[in-house]
């Protein structure tokens, strides 16, 4: 088991790191080209979901590129099954399930094959974290054929499987801002009082402000955070990990 590959995975502080400890670790194992991509789905309607996407590859661009525009607006074939399954499945296999025989490939898989990756793993995340889906596609070498592919990953699943998880568990907790706090303390403060149910009124008495005050550091906070409402707003600071202590404002145990 590659421990060391995983104790960098786990400590990665920030997304750049994580893909670099994610990418070297996948690797290490024998597969070296990966897409890896997660969303973040809030439990509120409306609310913009493209600030948390992450995408972390080394693919070449020219097919990403060409994938991006033969999809049409469709959900590739590896989306589609890992937003409805768990577990992995290799390309080949998918292709039975999902295409007729005969039929000419779908746009993205016939991309693929032109440039050498029509063998790849399909990793689904989709379990693995509360409100967060993700899925991991693994391609040996440019020009891999598909029993060279399902060879290595009978050698390996079970090392590979418990690299994703990882990596997907830690970028659930990573801040996905720019490092700077978007919120100042008393916006923060406030937040984090109407999040614990007090009304503007209670949270006024609190922190010993009028209501007014209050009102308006949450009107700021909205607009800090890109939010129409206070309750959007309230998910998108606990997302960005703006929300009650930060790790380095938290007291030792003894």
């Amino acid at each position: 088991m590659p421990i060391d590959h995983l104790q960098k995975i786990a400590r990665a502080p920030d997304i750049d790191s994580l893909r670099a400890a994610f990418l070297d670790a996948v690797a290490a194992q024998g597969f070296a080209n990966v897409f890896y991509a997660a969303r973040f789905l809030p439990a509120l309607p409306n609310l913009s979901r493209q600030d948390q996407d992450v995408v972390i590859t080394n693919m070449p661009e020219a097919l990403l590129r060409a994938v991006r525009q033969t999809r049409d607006g469709q959900p590739a074939l590896w989306a589609q099954w890992a937003s409805r399954n768990d577990g992995s499945i290799s390309g080949r296999e998918l292709r039975k399930m999902l295409v007729d025989p005969g039929a000419a490939l779908p746009p993205d898989l016939e991309a693929a094959r032109q440039f050498g990756m029509e063998a790849i793993q399909i990793v689904s995340l989709r379990s693995q974290v509360m409100r967060w889906t993700g899925a991991v596609l693994l391609n040996p070498r440019a020009g891999a054929s598909h029993d060279e592919l399902e060879q290595l990953w009978s050698d390996c699943r079970r090392e590979v499987g418990l690299i994703c998880r990882v990596a997907h568990l830690r970028l659930a907790t990573i801040p996905h801002n720019s490092g700077q706090p978007l919120l100042t303390p008393r916006q923060r403060e406030v937040l984090e009082w109407r999040s614990a149910g007090k009304t503007v009124g209670e949270i006024a008495t609190i922190i010993g402000v009028t209501p007014a005050t209050v009102e308006k550091h949450m009107r700021l906070a909205r607009e800090a955070l890109g939010a129409q409402t206070t309750a959007q707003a309230i998910l998108r600071a606990h997302v960005a990990h703006e929300l009650f202590p930060r790790q380095s404002q938290i007291k030792p145990l003894a």
